[in-house]
């Protein structure tokens, strides 16, 4: 016979003492239709009532089909009544136009209860049940086919200095800020006649805000002679005015001190003038050695960064479109950045010979 201790623990754990609580998980997002690539949020809520005490949820990282999950923002927690919500939002863009579904999202809750031991004391015991979020359908507009870019975006071209003596190193930086797709953003650094161009790997970080990201490209340069760094554009869909915008660099004039081109101060005298010869001679010898030093210094260091980054794949359409972006003037390009563009942002099946794929990698990598 079971002794009153034991019935009253029985008891206790048919009746459920939080008869009263109730969990909410709700999956929301934008209102209206997006264009591909552009930023968007999506918040998952979970609200717990009558719980006295709760594990906070754990929220499964959403892996959606043809979305780009950008940034997971952190859970904020709030307390409404004897209510306990907990947000979580997530900044997204679509990678593909048309009728996209998202999927039910999953949050583990955790569940406590008393479990008698085998001499009726009670103890509290934990587990973590699956819940899942309701499900969203997200209407995407293609883009114009002029640009692959959407947002809000600011372009300068930052020059350390405009006056250099001849081979020394030039350092700049390409700076995008705003908000918008910035893992398409690419921009072709143009050719200039006499001049070593080396440029490094991009780097994106965030802007002041949890939307605004900043993209940057350093760009080292050596030359002989003056110069100029031609305005360098860039295009994109504006989501305000809905229509092309384009921002561009100024021009920046470069001078070289010391060049080839510089004149030689005028001499009267015969002697004075082969002194000067011999001087000049010497010195044109040492500034040859020192200019010698800094572009063996200066390559290196562009070498370095050329060996950290990473190698294109035949197979990554994503990776092998914006190489081939910054040679779409040379001939017979156009026909595979569109495949690959067709392939990337539209989910279509492309068939383009690796043999050409790799040729093509080998030529611009």
């Amino acid at each position: 016979m079971k002794s009153l201790g034991s019935l009253l623990i029985l008891l206790l754990m048919t009746i459920d003492p939080l008869g009263s609580s109730k969990t909410d998980i709700s999956l929301s997002g934008p209102q209206g239709p997006v264009f591909v690539g552009e930023p968007f949020a999506l918040e998952l809520m979970v609200k717990r009532c009558g719980l006295v005490e709760s594990e906070s949820p754990l929220f499964v990282e959403p892996k959606i089909r043809h979305i780009w999950l950008k940034k997971v923002c952190k859970t904020i927690h709030t307390q409404d009544g004897n209510c306990r919500v907990s947000k979580r939002r997530y900044v997204v863009s679509a990678q593909q136009s048309g009728q996209l579904a998202i999927t039910p999202v999953e949050v583990r809750l955790a569940i406590d209860e008393e479990q008698a031991d085998a001499w009726g004391n009670l103890k509290t015991e934990r587990y973590w049940e699956s819940h899942y979020s309701n499900d969203l359908e997200l209407q995407v507009k293609r883009l114009p086919e002029d640009t692959a870019l959407v947002g809000e975006f600011t372009l300068r071209l930052d020059v350390e200095n405009r006056d250099v003596a001849a081979d020394a190193v030039i350092n700049a930086e390409i700076i995008i800020e705003g908000i918008g797709n910035f893992e398409d953003i690419s921009v072709a650094v143009p050719t200039i006649s006499g001049v070593n161009i080396f440029t490094e790997e991009p780097k994106l970080e965030n802007a002041g805000s949890s939307n605004n990201e900043r993209w940057r490209q350093k760009v080292s340069m050596t030359a002989t002679s003056d110069f100029i760094i031609p305005s360098m554009p860039l295009v994109y869909f504006d989501l305000k005015d809905e229509r092309l915008k384009t921002v561009q660099t100024e021009a920046v004039p470069i001078r070289i001190f010391g060049s080839k081109r510089a004149l030689l101060p005028k001499v009267a005298e015969t002697e004075t003038v082969s002194k000067v010869r011999g001087d000049l001679t010497l010195w044109m010898v040492v500034a040859g050695i020192i200019g010698i030093v800094f572009l063996i210094g200066i390559t290196a260091r562009v070498l370095r960064g050329r060996y950290q980054i990473k190698k294109v794949s035949y197979r990554d359409d994503k990776a092998l479109l914006h190489l081939l972006l910054l040679h779409k003037d040379d001939e017979g390009i156009d026909a595979i950045i569109e495949q690959l563009e067709a392939s990337v942002y539209e989910g279509k099946e492309i068939s383009i010979d690796p043999k050409e794929l790799k040729a093509l990698i080998k030529k611009y990598q």
